[in-house]
């Protein structure tokens, strides 16, 4: 999944002309590059509606949960093969979020790893829904194509929701959290730049952003979580030429991220590496990677989560 990329710049870099905030060094907007870009969006969008038009099983009986419940404000996280980390979500949104509803969408290909992370959300009473096949080939794709699909069939659909989430799976609250720590705004969330020259494009990060359809100045229908390369943008990137290049900035608000230092131990409790993560409005613990780096595993992230009050906070800068 993506990350939020605009949390601190390298040691010792000062802004100048040509880079973005995080020091990266800017792109420039080429005639072929548009071009370019401009076929794989179009590309994108027709893909995209197809994917948003197919049926998932046991949709209506989600909706009528919701209704049943009269969920007001709930978060989606959505799953990719990875149950473990599902499992620890729930542990953690049990024990810090109390008063917010989580729902765990699930965008699995592996259909074992899809049934056992239906039976963690049928134990824990959590809301489950399996999305339907997504053929998307790259990650962030497939990411945007399962939040696209949550967003028209799910939220759309839903009329009394208010304030709507969206979470990674390995963005956990370790921490107590709620909304009232977030502000009146109608989008919140980690910043993610995008790095055009004399353009300074953004989205929120897919992993952590937050929608206050009672303080919304566009309609639901308008929300876009395609990515956006032609604007150097992933998960959630077209909702800068939708939405976010037309808020003031009253109308949005970034959140606080810190980088820290994680060292991981193996089985024997020896130093094993130590990798750096993001502390997300100082409540929650990004890893980052979950589902693709060989690096994690179940026992090591519990390890971290555990010891992680114990370390060391090594802050580079905040957003």
């Amino acid at each position: 999944m993506s990350s939020p990329t605009s949390i601190s710049a390298p040691i010792g870099f000062s802004e100048q002309l040509g880079y973005n905030e995080i020091g990266v060094k800017l792109i420039r907007q080429t005639f072929g590059r548009n071009l370019y870009y401009s076929v794989k969006r179009i590309r994108n969008q027709l893909t995209k509606k197809i994917y948003q038009a197919k049926r998932a099983k046991g949709t209506e009986k989600f909706l009528n949960r919701l209704s049943k419940m009269s969920v007001d404000s709930i978060f989606f996280t959505v799953a990719y093969n990875t149950p473990w980390t599902i499992k620890l979500m729930i542990s953690f949104w049990h024990k810090n979020c109390r008063n917010l509803h989580l729902a765990v969408i699930d965008n699995s290909s592996d259909p074992a790893s899809a049934e056992e992370i239906r039976n963690i959300c049928s134990t824990a009473n959590i809301s489950y829904l399996k999305l339907p096949k997504n053929n998307a080939g790259h990650m962030c794709r497939s990411h945007g194509f399962a939040i696209n699909w949550i967003w028209k069939n799910l939220v759309c659909r839903t009329p009394n929701l208010n304030i709507i989430g969206f979470i990674d799976h390995d963005c956990f609250p370790i921490k107590p959290w709620d909304l009232s720590s977030k502000p009146n705004v109608f989008a919140y969330g980690a910043k993610n730049p995008g790095y055009i020259q004399g353009v300074h494009t953004w989205n929120m990060w897919a992993g952590f952003m937050i929608f206050d359809m009672g303080r919304s100045p566009v309609n639901k229908r308008k929300m876009d979580f395609t990515v956006n390369p032609l604007d150097t943008l992933d998960t959630g990137g077209m909702n800068w030429r939708t939405v976010y290049r037309n808020l003031s900035t009253d109308q949005y608000s970034f959140a606080k991220v810190e980088r820290i230092q994680l060292n991981l131990k193996d089985g024997n409790k020896c130093p094993l590496s130590t990798i750096e993560v993001e502390i997300v409005d100082d409540s929650l613990l990004h890893l980052g990677g979950l589902t693709h780096k060989k690096l994690w595993h179940q026992h090591n992230v519990e390890e971290a989560l555990a010891s992680f009050h114990n370390q060391q906070l090594s802050t580079d800068r905040q957003a």
